[in-house]
C-alpha cells in the first residue's frame, strides 16, 4: 500500500477534472432510486466515470454488468471494458469475446468492506478465460491521510495480480458524506481534499492499451 502521508500532495482545485467527477457523482446519486446508499453511490460513480472516459475518446462499453465470453467460462458483472477499436460499445447482450477486450475495469466510489478480495476473485476468474487481459481499478476517493487510514482501501498488493493497476484519484483525511454535493463543495473550500494525480495515471494506462 502506498503511504500517501509521505507524499507532498497538492490540494484538489475547482479546475481539476477529479473535482468535477466528484460533484457529478453526488448529483447523479440524488437522481437514483436504488434502496441502499452503497448501490446508489456505486452506480453513480460508474456512470460518471464511464462518461468521462468517453470524453477522453476511449472506446468503453456503455452498458454496466458486462460479461466476457470464453469456451467454458463467463465472467459477469464487470463494471466497464476498454474495447478494441471498432468494437461496438453498445452491444445489447453486453457479452464480449476475449479478443475484443483490451482492459477490464472496475470502478469504485471507495473501498467498502473487503473489496480487494472480491476484485481478486473476479479478475482471477477472468484470467481463466484468457491470460492476455490487462486490469485496472479506479477508486474515486479514499481516506488515506489520517493517522488510521481506512483498512479496506483497495490496493494492488491485496489483489495480487501482476497485470492489474489500482488508481485512487482523491485522497482524504476523514469520512464524510461524499454523495452530498454541498459537502463536496465545502470539503474543497476547507482544503480537505487532495489530488493524487492518479486519475491522469489511469488515463495514461488506458491510452497505452487502447489500440
Amino acid at each position: 500500500m502506498k503511504d500517501y502521508k509521505k507524499l507532498n500532495l497538492p490540494l484538489l482545485t475547482e479546475q481539476d477534472e477529479e473535482y468535477h467527477i466528484l460533484k457529478e457523482v453526488a448529483e447523479e446519486y440524488t437522481r437514483q432510486h436504488e434502496k441502499t446508499a452503497e448501490k446508489k453511490s456505486g452506480n453513480a460513480t460508474e456512470n460518471v466515470i464511464r462518461n468521462h472516459l468517453l470524453s477522453h475518446g476511449f472506446n468503453v462499453a456503455l452498458n454496466p454488468e458486462l460479461k466476457i465470453h470464453g469456451s467454458n467460462k463467463t465472467a459477469d458483472r464487470i463494471d466497464s471494458l476498454l474495447l478494441k477499436p471498432n468494437v461496438d460499445p453498445t452491444r445489447y447482450n453486453r457479452v464480449y469475446s476475449p479478443n475484443e477486450v483490451s482492459v477490464v475495469i472496475e470502478i469504485k466510489n471507495n473501498g467498502v468492506a473487503d473489496q480487494s478480495s472480491k476484485i481478486a476473485k473476479k479478475f482471477n476468474q477472468i484470467m481463466e478465460i484468457s491470460d492476455n487481459f490487462r486490469f485496472a481499478v479506479i477508486v474515486l476517493s479514499e481516506k488515506l491521510l489520517s493517522q488510521t487510514p481506512y483498512p479496506y482501501a483497495i490496493c494492488e498488493e491485496d489483489i495480487g495480480i501482476e497485470n492489474c493497476r489500482v488508481f485512487t484519484s482523491i485522497i482524504r483525511r476523514e469520512w464524510d458524506k461524499m454523495y452530498d454535493k454541498t459537502v463536496v463543495v465545502k470539503m474543497l473550500r476547507d482544503g480537505r481534499l487532495w489530488n493524487s494525480h492518479e486519475w491522469q495515471g489511469f488515463i495514461d494506462y488506458l491510452t497505452k492499451y487502447r489500440s
